[in-house]
């Protein structure tokens, strides 16, 4: 059974921006930031196994990025979510996917403080 809910969005809100530090062998390079906005629209929770948020309920999602600004779209994200503790943790892992590569990532979030306006670093 799908369902769209509050929830979804609230955990899709955790890559509105994604901070993520590009590394790379020339030192100059290193410590970069790249923000990316997500706007979240695709947003589909998958209701699995006892009806209502539980172990095992999915989140999937597939939406456009902008940039920094939020102006002008840059790529797009790709990710999966599992709900690992109902009402309190998903464990997420996306793709960012952008004109000159990807940015892989995962994240373990809980609810609801931390969802909102969450940043991400990978190296």
């Amino acid at each position: 059974m799908l369902r769209r809910s509050g929830t979804a969005a609230l955990v899709v809100a955790l890559i509105l921006i994604v901070g993520a530090t590009v590394a790379s062998a020339a030192p100059a390079s290193r410590g970069k930031t790249l923000t990316i906005v997500e706007r979240a629209t695709t947003d589909t929770v998958v209701d699995l196994g006892a009806a209502g948020d539980s172990i095992g309920d999915t989140l999937a999602f597939g939406n456009d990025v902008y940039n920094a600004a939020n102006t002008a779209k840059v790529g797009r994200d790709e990710g999966v979510c599992f709900r690992t503790n109902p009402g309190l943790v998903w464990e997420c892992t996306w793709t960012a996917i952008l004109a000159n590569g990807s940015i892989t990532g995962s994240v373990s979030r809980t609810e609801p403080s931390s969802l909102l306006g969450a940043s991400r670093s990978r190296r």
